[in-house]
């Protein structure tokens, strides 16, 4: 929730008691600018005193209709909001440096996912398919990939083919730096799954479907696949006979039907 303008403090209030992390949009208006002002000081200092300044200073032509009780109620509600503080993510204007809305928005959802109450496995395989959905390697480096947490390849696997077939290849060098075996990825299966899922735009599906005699399963035709990958890497590659069956591993040596290509390690 990225919170902006007018809208009573409620609605803010009801999002963040519900365990929904928000967003506050600092000079985006007034409520946003008092939650900014208050949620990084410790509960004690958030006072009758200080909300009542703070209301006169944000809600200027309005603060005359507050009565006591409005006061009292709007100190209670922003001391809720801080005390679940995991859920709340300050966005400053100009103050963040490069950092745009949508990483504050993908940090105020990995910073509350982190709450004692969410932790665990498939917390961080969420936080981990959030960056990779917003394609953000640089949050996933600082945030997900930390010594406190050591990824097991098998963990890495389906996000990898996520990456592989949504084209992040940041992503992909991200997971082979991480442990991620490539030998131990690719096998004839994976090859078949990956080139079904290929874009419709791409070169090497346009180029495979022209050869396939059903285009609709040209993925199945691997012979295929290998004509194409020689004729765009030149002939250097090594046609081989006969095809593997779907279950043979890939090596090092990659097979591709009838061709095999040598695989080079990412510097």
């Amino acid at each position: 929730m990225v919170w902006q303008g007018d809208t009573p403090q409620h609605t803010i209030y009801s999002a963040i008691t519900h365990g929904t992390p928000c967003v506050v949009v600092e000079g985006s208006g007034r409520v946003a600018d008092v939650i900014a002002q208050v949620t990084s000081l410790p509960i004690s200092e958030i006072t009758i005193s200080l909300m009542q300044q703070k209301l006169a200073t944000f809600f200027q032509e309005m603060f005359e209709t507050f009565t006591e009780g409005t006061i009292v109620e709007w100190t209670k509600k922003i001391q809720d909001i801080v005390r679940r503080r995991q859920l709340l993510t300050i966005f400053r204007k100009g103050k963040d440096g490069k950092q745009d809305l949508d990483v504050a928005i993908l940090q105020a959802l990995l910073k509350a996912s982190r709450s004692h109450e969410h932790f665990g496995h498939k917390n961080w395989d969420h936080q981990l398919k959030l960056a990779v959905a917003w394609n953000r390697v640089d949050i996933a480096r600082s945030e997900i990939f930390t010594d406190e947490r050591q990824w097991k390849p098998s963990e890495l696997r389906p996000m990898m083919m996520a990456a592989l077939i949504s084209n992040k290849p940041e992503f992909v060098k991200l997971f082979l730096e991480n442990g991620l075996q490539l030998k131990d990825l690719v096998t004839w299966d994976t090859l078949l799954y990956l080139y079904e899922n290929l874009d419709t735009s791409c070169l090497v599906h346009s180029k495979v479907k022209v050869l396939a005699e059903e285009p609709s399963a040209f993925a199945q035709h691997m012979d295929h696949v290998a004509q194409v990958l020689r004729d765009l890497l030149g002939d250097f590659t090594q046609l081989r006979h006969p095809q593997p069956h779907s279950s043979d591993w890939l090596q090092p040596n990659v097979r591709a039907g009838n061709m095999s290509l040598e695989l080079s390690k990412t510097t």
